[in-house]
């Protein structure tokens, strides 16, 4: 992080405090980007800031902002398992946790640091926000969303991995919440969060889908030039250099078939099973 964001972010954090009200209405035209783990959505947010003239909240929010005593959920979060392992019993949790049911310090926080950097709009990169979309969306009506999705195979069985062996390096504190230590357990569990995440993000769509961007990882890559200027036109941006020079720069390299080739068929199966199940049980609530 750059001095200067160190400088603006521990001012935004004494005008929010000191001033609530007055940095709240300091926010204009802000954007959340949301996507599941390795969708390559920080990746695009990279180009975009640093091509694009983007301005990004330069921390995700997730510890200070939005699930304040939960994140990271390894060394503070106490009374919850993680949020791949139960997503609603967390946001109700963290929701709880908070003195704020409106994500009014959020906003304030925010708005001043936007002000401090004189900045027209601000985007706050977090794919945990995906979780909160529909909240958010009913605190903040006037933000925009970049929302990147991957394959849900291989970004559920990618997020697997990394939860399963974060779970073996420190097991202990799992074993608290009953969360088990088979694989096959975090992968089913990873997968439904998967499609729960996903299913907030579609109700925001079907509440408001002229305010979402909605990219797909493989086709966004494949065809930088084009994803750059739907970008540029959704978000206002004003690129710094042609956007054909900007996309042959990036090395665009297709991991997808590797990991699925490493995923089984067992474990395919299981994904696929997980994922309809949720489908299934959020068809059932609606009725």
């Amino acid at each position: 992080m750059w001095d200067r964001e160190r400088v603006h972010m521990g001012l935004a954090r004494r005008l929010a405090r000191s001033m609530p009200g007055v940095s709240s209405r300091w926010l204009k035209n802000p954007c959340f980007a949301v996507g599941f783990n390795n969708s390559g959505k920080s990746t695009l947010m990279s180009i975009a800031r640093r091509d694009l003239g983007a301005r990004l909240y330069p921390d995700e929010g997730n510890g200070e902002l939005w699930f304040p005593g939960l994140f990271p959920w390894l060394t503070v979060a106490e009374g919850v398992p993680p949020i791949w392992h139960g997503p609603e019993t967390f946001i109700e949790k963290a929701l709880e946790k908070r003195n704020d049911q409106d994500f009014s310090q959020a906003r304030a926080q925010l708005g001043a640091y936007q002000v401090l950097c004189r900045a027209p709009s601000l985007i706050n990169d977090s794919g945990m926000l995906a979780a909160l979309l529909p909240r958010i969306h009913a605190h903040f009506p006037e933000a925009r969303y970049l929302y990147m999705e991957r394959n849900g195979l291989v970004s559920a069985y990618i997020a697997a991995r990394m939860n399963w062996m974060t779970l073996l390096r420190s097991p202990k504190k799992y074993r608290q919440y009953q969360c088990s230590l088979e694989f096959e357990d975090v992968l089913q569990r990873t997968a439904r969060y998967w499609a729960w995440t996903r299913l907030q993000v579609e109700t925001v769509h079907r509440q408001a889908p002229q305010l979402m961007l909605c990219l797909q990882y493989e086709k966004a890559f494949q065809n930088l030039e084009d994803t750059l200027a739907s970008l540029c036109q959704f978000l206002d941006l004003e690129p710094r250099r042609p956007l054909a020079q900007i996309a042959a720069e990036y090395d665009y390299l297709d991991m997808n078939a590797v990991v699925l080739t490493d995923l089984s068929a067992p474990h395919r199966a299981l994904i696929e099973a997980a994922m309809a199940e949720v489908r299934a049980e959020a068809k059932t609530e609606v009725l």
